[in-house]
């Protein structure tokens, strides 16, 4: 009868065999819980039903020879098992993955990077991150989870923007009461992803064309507000709306100002000047 190292020792060399070796055990493996690394996915096999049915098949009279190969068969059953219940765990969430815009510079960012939590610069002090979108939650996607799925950040990246393309972009809400000066646009759904609308410059030129500015300018103070209007428009009022908004939401996004030209995003430093404000209260109605 096999001690419990010489059954863990089997099982490991069985899935070696097994996967053609395209599996690796990590050093910290121990008795009875093997710690792997296959295809990008992570994982922990838990050996002792294991031990504990071959015991039973030594027990019930089989022998040795006959007890090990059906241990390992069900081992084998195990690690495949494991396997499959992580492919279907992203089959199921596939369409529900979108890209969210956050703020690199915020100072919080670092518990989100410790999370290892992916995140891909994007412009300025803005940067992309991507999130599972559930019923009353968005969950972050790591680089342990996309290892486990067993896809590239690329293909993440890609499969998210299709994602918001086809199920979220929709045009902008026309605010008629934002200033004096003019007309505005913004997103306001309250989907937790307006801000990420500012990823889309095709929509930032719509906006930007029917403004009928040279320059506009575009504000994101938190995540389910995006708000585009006139770089002419210049009132104290404004500045005081999108910093009130940005400092007490839940979800804030950026206190600055990005002016965009047509093409690219920077920032700029809105110096207002005093006129009359029509509607202080909130500009996405």
């Amino acid at each position: 009868m096999l001690t419990i190292n010489e059954l863990t020792l089997a099982v490991q060399n069985h899935l070696c065999v097994t996967t053609t070796n395209e599996i690796d055990f990590l050093k910290t493996s121990s008795p009875l819980t093997l710690y792997f690394l296959y295809r990008g996915f992570r994982g922990t096999l838990q050996l002792s039903p294991v031990y504990t049915y071959y015991v039973q098949k030594i027990a019930n009279g089989q022998n040795t020879s006959q007890a090990l190969f059906a241990a390992l068969s069900y081992a084998e059953a195990i690690f495949f098992e494991m396997l499959n219940e992580q492919s279907a765990d992203f089959a199921l969430v596939k369409d529900k993955i979108f890209p969210l815009i956050k703020n690199v510079t915020a100072h919080d960012f670092q518990l989100f990077i410790d999370g290892d939590f992916i995140v891909h610069p994007y412009v300025l002090d803005l940067g992309v991150a991507y999130v599972i979108e559930k019923e009353e939650t968005l969950d972050y996607i790591s680089q342990k989870t996309l290892e486990s799925w067993q896809i590239s950040e690329n293909e993440l990246k890609t499969l998210a923007m299709k994602n918001f393309q086809e199920q979220k972009d929709s045009p902008p809400d026309r605010v008629s009461s934002f200033t004096q000066q003019g007309a505005a646009y913004c997103y306001q759904t309250l989907d937790g992803f307006d801000a990420t609308r500012i990823l889309f410059s095709s929509r930032l030129r719509e906006m930007k064309a029917k403004l009928r500015s040279h320059k506009m300018i575009v504000a994101i103070p938190e995540r389910d507000c995006l708000i585009a209007f006139s770089a002419s428009v210049r009132t104290q009022q404004v500045i005081q709306f999108l910093t009130d908004t940005y400092n007490k939401s839940n979800y804030p996004i950026s206190s600055r100002f990005y002016e965009f030209d047509g093409k690219h995003l920077s920032f700029v430093d809105y110096v207002p000047i005093p006129l009359p404000f029509i509607n202080k209260t909130t500009p996405c109605t």
